[in-house]
């Protein structure tokens, strides 16, 4: 678009005509979209950042399988949610954030 408004800068020059309206008004077209991508992508990050806060949550407890000395040891871990796998057994009290899709195979009450 800056090509088209330096043919137009060049044309009002070379054929010395009055029309520098266009050239300026392509000028500030460009501007203004310029200024509005900018400031829409700067929304569109600061909203991905606010959803990426509230995606975070605690440690997880999890039973997993550890061998140890060719004996099967289930172990109580914390990991990260982002470090779950398929198959884990989550323990999970009241209030606590669900970090992935899971099935209930043990609940106390309800």
């Amino acid at each position: 678009l800056w090509i088209c408004v330096a043919c137009e800068m060049t044309l009002a020059v070379i054929f010395v005509r009055d029309d520098i309206l266009t050239p300026l008004f392509l000028s500030m077209v460009i501007v203004a979209s310029g200024t509005l991508q900018w400031w829409t992508e700067l929304q569109a990050e600061s909203m991905m950042e606010s959803l990426q806060n509230m995606q975070r949550t605690e440690l997880v407890c999890v039973y997993r399988n550890v061998n140890e000395g060719g004996k099967t040891i289930v172990q109580e871990k914390w990991i990260e949610p982002g470090d779950l796998v398929p198959g884990e057994l989550l323990v999970l009290e009241a209030g606590d954030k669900i970090p992935a899709d899971i099935r209930i195979v043990f609940c106390t009450e309800g």
